[in-house]
């Protein structure tokens, strides 16, 4: 999933940049000409000057045809092809937008708009590296106005290209640079730089950034469902359940949220509100495959195993390679609880081979931890359970202990289920 560079939207529904939120007012006005256009200009000029207040009203067809006009009658300045590559980059005519803005950084090789604009170009056309070159360019430019923004479209780009070690260094750069500049921007810089916090598993500064973000804007969906997810991934369920359920409050429809919310129910244990969340969503049309992992789970636990195989089943049938390994433990699970032993044993084998081709020694030690646990609670299962655990020990043996599916606890989606001493205390 690619984020913009200028606008830097939603990790969900990212929208293309537009220039008109590069500043407030737009960044290009700081620079217009005079709108009065004297007695002895030129009628090349006036063109111009009608292309500049199309742009700024927004008009962009209309400021591309007075442009036109204008190179027409011999006007062939850096202005003119850095505007009207503006205005061809907002109607997403990137051909036409990546000519002008070359021909205006060939005129005028220290203009950092331009560079500015052809990064974005790139970025949105899958190129990043050749985005990091336009603002690496960009940022050698001295003085420089809008240094803080190149170090914010950096970041991004890094992001994106999964550096985030790089993008964290351009964000707070940006941060630093920026100071009360920023503004409204500092919504998407912390909210980037948290993202990228997250990717380093440095999972206290990421819920600082998404913290500083809601403090903001306090219905931000990305922060809050950001910091809803590392709050789970680490265990802190009431505290993902409190983010998810001010998505959920806003959006009763939303069903990421209420799928993420009841995991989060599970993982406290709290059986019928997660039934009643996962429930709703799959009810719905969600093709989640982690809801119908945790829907499985809250079957199983509420005694419905033939409900849980078949939420197991749709699981199956939705994921991908990185969800298979935990779906075929899970069957595994539920098919030796119903005294299918051969099946669980050929479910586990599949699950077995999926981890190893992530790899991942997680869902491998998750499976042994859940087969040595329900050993003690059914005894019947002793003879298989044992087999299997010797082969998935030999699987784990076998894979690195820095694996990149495993060094990242929070990159790793895990299953929630009810621990042995949930069921004991109740909690």
């Amino acid at each position: 999933m690619r984020i913009s560079l200028l606008m830097l939207g939603l990790v969900l529904t990212i929208q293309p940049a537009t220039s008109s939120d590069l500043g407030d007012p737009p960044w290009w006005t700081v620079r217009l000409m005079p709108t009065r256009v004297s007695e002895t200009a030129s009628e090349g000029d006036t063109y111009f000057q009608q292309g500049m207040t199309y742009l700024k009203d927004k008009k962009y067809e209309s400021a591309i045809h007075a442009f036109d006009e204008a190179s027409a009658k011999g006007v062939k300045t850096p202005d003119l092809f850095l505007y009207r590559g503006t205005c061809y980059y907002e109607l997403k005519r990137d051909e036409q937008a990546l000519r002008d803005l070359s021909r205006a950084i060939k005129l005028r090789p220290t203009d950092a708009h331009a560079y500015w604009l052809r990064a974005d170009i790139h970025e949105r056309g899958g190129q990043a590296r050749e985005s990091i070159e336009d603002l690496n360019r960009g940022l050698e430019i001295s003085p420089n106005p809008i240094a803080w923004q190149l170090y914010q479209a950096r970041g991004a780009a890094y992001l994106n290209l999964n550096e985030p070690g790089k993008a964290v260094q351009d964000l707070t750069r940006a941060i630093e640079l920026g100071g009360s500049a920023i503004g409204r921007y500092s919504v998407r810089i912390y909210w980037l730089r948290g993202r990228a916090f997250m990717r380093l598993a440095r999972y206290e500064e990421a819920i600082q950034d998404f913290s500083a973000v809601l403090e903001r804007n306090s219905d931000h969906y990305d922060s809050l469902l950001d910091r809803g997810w590392v709050y789970d991934c680490l265990g802190d369920f009431k505290k993902s359940i409190q983010d998810f359920s001010r998505v959920v409050s806003r959006n009763p429809d939303d069903l990421y949220a209420r799928s993420l919310r009841g995991g989060g129910y599970l993982g406290m244990g709290d059986i019928d509100a997660a039934l009643a969340d996962l429930d709703h969503a799959a009810q719905h049309g969600s093709r989640d495959p982690w809801l119908y992992i945790h829907l499985a789970n809250a079957f199983y636990e509420n005694g419905k195993l033939e409900k849980a195989l078949e939420a197991n089943e749709r699981a199956l049938a939705y994921g991908d390679r990185k969800t298979e390994a935990p779906i075929y433990f899970q069957k595994g699970l539920f098919l030796l609880a119903a005294g299918r032993g051969g099946e669980a044993q050929t479910a586990y084998d599949q699950g077995r081979i999926a981890a190893e081709k992530l790899p991942s020694r997680i869902y491998l030690e998750d499976a042994i931890d859940e087969l040595r646990e329900a050993m003690e609670t059914d005894a019947r299962m002793k003879p298989v359970a044992t087999a299997i655990i010797r082969t998935l020990e030999q699987s784990h043996s076998k894979i690195s202990s820095e694996t990149l599916q495993d060094t990242l606890l929070c990159q790793v989606p895990r299953p929630h289920r009810i621990t042995q001493s949930q069921r004991t205390t109740g909690r």
